[in-house]
């Protein structure tokens, strides 16, 4: 007597519902961690809530170095104009005492 291989006999593919629920929680998993990507990626900040701050700090700070960079100016005009008044008074008396 020979023996003969089975035959083989295509089965029907069948979905079990362990492999939905699988796929299922797979398609969540890279769902969520996509959103956190994206969520994490247009973060400014180290910690939530503070980087409206610091922009608005540094705007201002901005504001407050240009008005003291032009205040320091007006105040160096005035100061030469002073050192300049005084020169001349000083200039003058020297040639009306000479």
């Amino acid at each position: 007597m020979v023996l003969l291989p089975d035959p083989v006999v295509p089965r029907k593919a069948t979905v079990s519902p362990a492999l939905i629920s699988k796929l299922i929680f797979l398609r969540m998993g890279f769902s969520f961690s996509l959103i956190a990507f994206f969520d994490g990626f247009g973060m400014d900040d180290r910690y939530p809530g503070y980087g409206k701050l610091v922009r608005r700090y540094s705007s201002m700070r901005e504001e407050y170095i240009d008005e003291k960079e032009a205040l320091m100016d007006t105040l160096n005009y005035i100061k030469d104009q002073v050192i300049d008044e005084i020169y001349d008074i000083i200039t003058d008396t020297i040639i009306m005492n000479t």
